[in-house]
């Protein structure tokens, strides 16, 4: 079932339909190449940074002898979601980032300035396992454009990038702290597989993000609607389905098992960001009173760390507008990221404290290292990591290879706590980039930046025209005044036959423009995820309108 697995807003977890996606992009496929080849052609595609290393594997662990004095008393994960590391930290100096990107087309290769970063989005990219596949392309990079979404009509979407303007506060914390290019999420797929590495150091077999039937998912475990399920890779490696209630080990029965305190701030549960609450996909949590006496709501950090009152371990994940999660902006999940910070150095538990900052997957977004293999497949693309602390190494950009287990494996080093899996068994532990020896870093207090303000509807809906334009100009190879001024004699069936365009393609081109403007209303929260079938017949049925439009009638506006 594909239209499943594949990555859009569906994808991360309210399904995708795909139907108009395949030919639109067959259709726009010789326009990008001309794009692309352009930039290549113009020499701007040379410009890129050097690698600083060839992966060869996982490094082995540094080891430091006795930990038992070590002074981290309290662990902090801080997750946001879909981001990639070139996306934010391509242009970070010393660190292995990109300015450039590369696709690949009919045997050649074509490389091109990363665009920057537009603050307000429209539209997610496909993130699902399926789009990951495609984008790592056997470990060349070059199939990012391939994703859902990544490139329609050449707004080169998964191919923006952060400048050190846009994330200024991100960009502070890793010339103060430990930055690392080298961390990949633990599965090349979207952001379910991947929380529940965070928690547990595996997946259960699962495969893509839990759905139902009417895309009701407010919740991503045991207390998901009846029908809700998500794929399960069986031993026969075919799919089949399960309900999203698992009772394998997570790192919180083992701390529990080990008198270590341990909290998990997240979202409510009316907010979409519940979705990130992972441990409600446990049964042993989310069914006994571990749920009410550890899992609090996430606005509560910030007063726990200036009072001394985190535990020894604590998740945090944000509600969904400071997620990061396309189409949100990525200011508002930054100064998220501030808040926790300025609070844990504001209290009395700072001297004592690691906080890793990372984020959950790619997103789609365009990264140019291959991610390395692991045993039964390959880790997915790679993602920032901070480490903030007294003990980090400052101005440090470290190489060694990390991922989600990798916070897993420090706490079972530093405390003497049991791997779950071979995969935390495995993986590196942070130490090696914190230098217990050195002079303790002092705190950095950031101001949150004042963000502009979300979209509103009405300025969204515009967002549909432009999109439905660039379809149509694109497609057609016209101005658009040159297709309205046609349109005063001639239907639009008319306008692309006489440009030797199939109008069924032109039809499907528009309609992937629908689609993505239509889920993009999710993650936005403009619509429930259960009415996002209605929400995007009803834009289906506006590129109806503009394909029967008689002529001298006008296309735009829509509404």
């Amino acid at each position: 079932m594909p239209g499943e697995r594949r990555g859009s807003l569906r994808v991360a977890g309210w399904g995708h339909r795909y139907r108009s996606l395949l030919i639109a992009l067959t259709t726009t496929a010789g326009l990008v190449l001309v794009s692309y080849g352009a930039l290549e052609a113009s020499g701007l595609g040379s410009r890129v940074v050097a690698h600083l290393s060839t992966l060869a594997g996982i490094a082995a662990p540094v080891r430091y002898g006795s930990l038992s004095a070590a002074p981290i008393k309290h662990i902090v994960l801080l997750l946001e979601e879909n981001r990639s590391f070139d996306s934010l930290f391509g242009q970070f100096p010393g660190a292995d980032g990109s300015i450039t990107g590369t696709v690949a087309f009919g045997g050649h290769s074509y490389t091109f300035p990363l665009v920057p970063a537009s603050y307000y989005s429209w539209h997610d990219i496909g993130h699902g396992d399926h789009d990951a596949i495609v984008s790592i392309d056997n470990g060349k990079m070059d199939g990012f454009v391939r994703e859902a979404f990544s490139d329609l009509f050449g707004e080169k979407a998964a191919y923006q990038q952060q400048s050190q303007a846009d994330i200024p506060n991100l960009y502070a914390l890793a010339h103060a702290f430990t930055l690392s290019d080298r961390t990949f999420s633990p599965e090349p797929g979207s952001t379910f597989v991947n929380h529940l590495y965070m928690v547990a150091a595996q997946d259960g077999h699962a495969v893509g993000n839990p759905a139902n039937p009417q895309n009701d998912v407010q919740a991503w475990g045991c207390d998901s609607v009846p029908g809700t399920y998500v794929q399960i890779r069986q031993a026969n490696g075919q799919l089949g389905k399960t309900f999203p209630c698992f009772s394998f080990p997570t790192l919180a029965d083992r701390l529990n098992q080990a008198h270590i305190s341990w909290s998990y701030y997240a979202a409510p549960p009316t907010d979409l960001g519940y979705v990130f609450s992972t441990l409600d996909a446990f049964r042993q949590i989310r069914q006994t009173s571990q749920w009410t006496q550890h899992v609090r709501d996430e606005r509560s950090f910030e007063a726990d760390a200036r009072a001394g009152r985190l535990p020894a371990f604590s998740w945090a994940t944000p509600r969904m507008a400071d997620s990061m999660h396309p189409p949100l902006a990525v200011c508002p999940g930054e100064s998220w990221l501030v808040r926790k910070l300025n609070a844990i150095m504001s209290g009395p538990d700072w001297k004592n404290t690691l906080v890793i900052v990372t984020w959950d997957e790619w997103g789609g977004y365009y990264d140019h290292v291959a991610p390395p293999t692991r045993a039964g497949g390959t880790y997915g693309p790679r993602v920032p990591l901070l480490l903030i602390s007294p003990y980090a190494r400052p101005g440090y950009v470290t190489h060694t290879v990390y991922s989600l287990e990798s916070v897993l494996k420090t706490v079972e080093v530093l405390w003497g706590v049991a791997p779950l899996t071979s995969a935390d068994r495995q993986s590196n532990d942070v130490l090696d980039s914190l230098d217990f020896k050195q002079k303790p870093n002092p705190p950095l207090i950031l101001t949150p930046r004042a963000c502009p303000a979300p979209l509103t509807f009405q300025q969204f809906r515009g967002y549909l025209d432009w999109g439905l334009q660039k379809a149509m100009t694109n497609t057609l190879g016209l101005s658009l005044a040159r297709i309205e001024s046609l349109h005063k004699t001639q239907t639009l069936a008319q306008i692309a036959q006489a440009q030797k365009v199939d109008m069924a393609a032109l039809v499907a081109g528009m309609k992937a423009v629908a689609e993505a403007w239509a889920e993009g209303q999710i993650i936005l929260q403009f619509i429930q995820p259960k009415q996002v079938d209605s929400e995007v017949n009803r834009t289906y049925a506006i590129v109806d309108r503009l394909v029967a439009s008689p002529p001298g009638t006008p296309f735009f506006p829509t509404s």
